[in-house]
């Protein structure tokens, strides 16, 4: 009987210890879910390692945690630790315990001076560790959990370990996905950046290109439409008449080329701006629109011109780039316009003025609408479309008009005809730019027989600018570079000469240069800056230098005449200009 009972007793303890064990099972199933799931949850490895050490704390006391990554076949690298100043400097040559954990052992340590690693530091000499591994296809990774000497890992706890090692492996799963994903992020974004850099750099490139390109296309049209000025002045026969006018058709096509890639590189890197001043409507748009009169004839379409009853004889904006978008836009529809009628309408309403360009052409499909002011976008860009051009026109225009603060809009019907549209604010408060031309005249009265003088190494501008102020009845000497204008002023004295004419871009000697030594010889002579950059830049280096104005080439004879005259030197009555 008592056999019996002890047998029952045993029984019921060991049912007891049973279930006891089933309850902590199923408890360290949950920790171990819920560990597993934070884990997930995590975004980067720091956290990754945090969820583990907070999930292992749930089972198993320690102080310190450090996983190592094997980086070779000899060696392996601190992954992660709670201390950040305990093992970032630890050495983890490989040897036969490593290889123990690796392949699914559990081990205690209690003589941590055979791993380099956990010796490194005085407080970790004597302490007591348990130490698991695990091995995946791409990492092998081995974790320390490091307690203080007083305690005691006992074997329930090697055991716990042991029965935690998935969620070990988890985490090293997760860790290495999100390294490697890491990784590839940052060498995504290098390669980006590069990307980013190099594109710059192109784009850097191309507009330093396209400067350079347009100063040296713009030196040759400054002496061919300056000697086609020349030639119109000196002949006045009815077929050469045509055939000059002819040709400085063509030569301020190809200016106008020029400028819009000059000015599609200044807006891409926005550098372009606008002088606001007070500009007068009627006549903007009046000779925008006759330039392409005589065309249009040719063709038999009328050009119409409507200004409403109450538009203001003036309004603030600027004036050049009003005239760009107004010969953009007049230009296009007298491109695509064959018969009928170009009309240009300019009226006020709700503080706005409105300017429309409508012809009855050959109109713009629907696809088409959606790409027509993007740069070099064009409705028909095979090699044998009937229409020449760069396709700049129209994406200049919508940018330059909102950079005075205005919109630009388009309605059109394919085979019928086009309407192009800007709206500018007319805000008589705006504030307006104080002028750039910055040629100063002089009070003094007109002199008999002026002498200029003309610096600039090219030989055809010396002779165009030669031929042009001597149809004025102005003497001109000439100067090869900085240093013969140098020379010139100190063999004929400070005062001989009564202008002078400066190119900006020689060599040894630039304009800004030669410019800066006549000023502290003494010249007080006007010196107005010849260039083929027209950019505020340069604007700025000759104001600063004491320039007294600024034109940009082609130079035509109408412009040297202006500047005479404002500085007294010719009669404003002095009728000899280009026709």
């Amino acid at each position: 009987m008592d056999s019996l009972k002890e047998k029952y007793n045993q029984v019921l303890h060991e049912l007891q210890r049973s279930r006891a064990r089933e309850s902590q099972l199923i408890k360290e199933n949950m920790m171990i879910h819920s560990s597993l799931s934070a884990i997930g949850e995590a975004s980067t490895p720091s956290e990754i390692f945090d969820q583990l050490v907070t999930g292992l704390k749930n089972f198993i006391e320690f102080k310190e945690a450090v996983v190592i990554s094997r980086t070779n076949a000899n060696a392996f690298t601190t992954l992660l630790s709670t201390d950040k100043t305990l093992f970032t400097i630890a050495n983890w040559p490989m040897q036969t315990k490593f290889e123990r954990v690796l392949n699914g052992e559990t081990l205690f340590l209690f003589d941590n001076t055979q791993i380099p690693g956990l010796c490194h530091h005085q407080d970790t000499k004597k302490s007591l560790v348990l130490m698991t591994g695990v091995s995946s296809t791409s990492s092998q990774s081995i974790i320390f959990l490091i307690d203080s000497p007083e305690q005691r890992f006992s074997p329930r706890l090697r055991d716990a370990l042991h029965r935690l090692k998935p969620l070990f492996e988890r985490a090293m799963l997760d860790f290495d996905y999100k390294m490697r994903l890491q990784t590839m992020v940052e060498h995504r974004t290098l390669a980006l950046n590069q990307a980013k850099l190099d594109a710059e750099q192109a784009n850097k490139a191309k507009s330093e290109f396209l400067a350079m390109m347009g100063h040296e296309l713009r030196t040759p049209l400054n002496s061919i439409l300056g000697m086609l000025d020349i030639l119109k002045v000196e002949n006045q026969e009815a077929r050469l008449l045509q055939l000059a006018n002819s040709m400085e058709d063509s030569s301020e096509l190809l200016l106008q080329l020029i400028n819009d890639l000059l000015d599609i590189t200044k807006l891409e890197r926005g550098t372009l701006s606008v002088k606001f001043n007070s500009v007068n409507l009627r006549d903007t748009v009046t000779n925008s629109a006759s330039h392409f009169r005589t065309q249009l004839e040719a063709k038999g379409v009328k050009l119409d011109i409507k200004f409403s009853d109450n538009l203001p004889n003036e309004f603030i904006s600027d004036k050049s780039r009003l005239q760009q978008i107004l010969f953009n836009l007049i230009g296009n529809a007298a491109k695509f316009t064959h018969r009928g009628t170009i009309t240009v309408v300019a009226k006020k309403s709700n503080k706005q003025i409105h300017l429309a360009v409508t012809d009855t052409g050959i109109g713009i499909s629907e696809q088409d609408l959606q790409t027509i002011f993007k740069p070099f976008g064009q409705a028909d860009n095979t090699s044998t479309r009937q229409y020449d051009g760069t396709g700049l026109g129209l994406s200049i225009s919508k940018q330059l008009t909102e950079l005075l603060g205005g919109t630009i809009t388009v309605t059109s019907q394919y085979g019928v005809g086009s309407t192009f549209c800007v709206s500018l604010p007319c805000d008589q408060q705006m504030k307006v730019n104080e002028s750039n031309d910055f040629i100063e005249t002089s009070d003094s009265d007109e002199i008999d027989s002026p002498t200029v003088l003309v610096v600039d190494d090219s030989d055809s501008n010396r002779l165009l600018i030669k031929l042009m102020t001597e149809k004025l009845e102005v003497n001109c000497h000439e100067a090869a570079s900085g240093f013969d204008a140098v020379d010139l002023v100190q063999e004929n004295g400070v005062n001989y000469y009564d202008l002078v004419f400066m190119d900006l871009s020689m060599p040894k000697m630039d304009g800004i240069e030669t410019t800066q030594i006549l000023n502290t010889m003494g010249v007080t002579a006007p010196i107005i800056a010849l260039t083929a950059h027209n950019d505020e830049a340069h604007r700025q280096k000759c104001k600063h230098a004491k320039m007294s104005g600024f034109m940009c080439k082609p130079v035509r004879l109408n412009e040297i005449k202006q500047a005479l005259i404002n500085q007294h030197l010719i009669s404003g009555n002095n009728d000899i200009a280009a026709n």
